[in-house]
């Protein structure tokens, strides 16, 4: 993406303004997560925007049934729905990795094979892999392809 040497490069600080937070909900490995993923919903609306990530109809139709459960509207003004294909609840190891470059906002896309293969050959990451592509495409934003595996 940018092969200029004099190009400044940073990673927002985390005390500095953000827009929104983006979190991918719990899929059928992980619906035990449901309720904490759902308190976290109640919290984060509050203050600002939310991105809810789900894999299918049936798991946004379980993401909404937790999120009223635990008294928030899954309506609320400060979340939006993605219909995205993803494998595991963990956005945080998979997601983008935000980066300004010369002061302009570009997504890092970094590689992601499910730590390893630490909990088996048989667990599925190529839709992880893949969602830090999908934000910045929602989110018109450039994408940097980083060929190192972050998790």
């Amino acid at each position: 993406m940018c092969d200029d040497e004099s190009s400044v490069r940073r990673v927002p600080a985390e005390w500095e303004p953000q827009e929104a937070i983006w979190l991918q909900w719990p899929g059928p490995y992980e619906e035990q997560l449901e309720p904490a993923f759902a308190s976290l919903v109640a919290i984060v609306v509050q203050y600002q925007k939310l991105h809810l990530l789900s894999a299918s109809e049936r798991i946004q139709n379980r993401a909404r049934k937790a999120i009223a459960a635990n008294g928030t509207e899954p309506d609320h003004e400060n979340i939006v729905w993605h219909r995205i294909p993803n494998d595991s609840a963990w956005m945080r190891d998979n997601g983008p990795v935000y980066v300004l470059i010369n002061n302009k906002l570009t997504v890092q896309n970094w590689r992601f094979n499910a730590w390893g293969g630490a909990f088996g050959a048989s667990i599925p990451f190529a839709n992880d892999d893949d969602i830090p592509n999908q934000v910045a495409e929602i989110l018109n934003l450039p994408v940097e392809q980083i060929d190192i595996v972050h998790e």
